[in-house]
């Protein structure tokens, strides 16, 4: 497994289809999460949902490349 599997690319976008081929992660489709505090349902939307805001945040952010995969990546295993 290397860096590059878990992006699309040189961009910031998640490549899913490799993702969900960890067990770790696809565990999270059924891993429900308690609606009080996350209603956005499973674990998995919820990793996806941080993963965008991350996305959408490193976009306007003047940082390195490899940071803005780092911090993405981070938002991923978070």
């Amino acid at each position: 497994m290397t860096k590059n599997e878990f992006f699309i690319g040189n961009t910031l976008e998640i490549n899913w289809d490799f993702v969900l081929t960890l067990p770790y992660f696809k565990e999270f489709e059924t891993t429900q999460q308690n609606p009080r505090w996350h209603s956005e349902g499973n674990v998995l939307e919820h990793v996806k949902l941080t993963v965008e805001n991350m996305q959408k945040f490193m976009h306007e952010t003047p940082s390195a490349p490899w940071c803005k995969r780092l911090m993405v990546l981070s938002a991923l295993f978070h």
